[in-house]
């Protein structure tokens, strides 16, 4: 009985280190983008980092937070991040006007979740198609890319 209580007293000291180690990891603050619609992904100083249903941890200082959704046109924001501080921003992307005729094609991706997908380019802001949760075809309803026919190279 003893030697239970010694272990549980040990597990509760270890999850409360792991608990406060992000807080003691530096000086971050947390970014909270709110954005409609909500699929799009945030690059911060031009790397991705996850899609804006996710709040990102950010180092103190000024940042570049720049956001993509597919049909829409591309934002950008600085952003001052203060460290142990939450920072909301709050943005509406704009959709590109226009008619999109067919035919098409789909492409399925397994395996990547969080991760942004650029089709046929490496600019976010012009080859963003969506992150890799919204074409894994998981759920009732199909989840695909819609591509025009031909050849396409995807970057995940």
């Amino acid at each position: 009985m003893r030697i239970r209580n010694l272990s549980m007293l040990a597990l509760a000291v270890a999850l409360l280190l792991i608990g406060t180690q992000p807080m003691m990891a530096g000086d971050t603050g947390k970014l909270i983008v709110k954005v409609h619609p909500r699929e799009a992904f945030i690059y911060a100083d031009g790397k991705p980092v996850v899609d804006a249903r996710h709040w990102v941890s950010l180092p103190a200082g000024e940042h570049k937070i720049d956001l993509y959704n597919y049909g829409y046109k591309p934002e950008s924001r600085s952003v001052a991040i203060i460290a142990h501080k939450q920072v909301i921003i709050d943005v509406t992307l704009q959709s590109i006007p226009g008619a999109i005729s067919g035919p098409w094609g789909c492409i399925t991706l397994e395996g990547a979740p969080r991760a942004a997908v650029l089709m046929n380019g490496q600019d976010p802001a012009t080859f963003f198609v969506g992150h890799g949760d919204e074409f894994n075809n998981e759920w009732g309803w199909h989840q695909e890319l819609i591509v025009p026919p031909g050849k396409h190279q995807l970057t995940v």
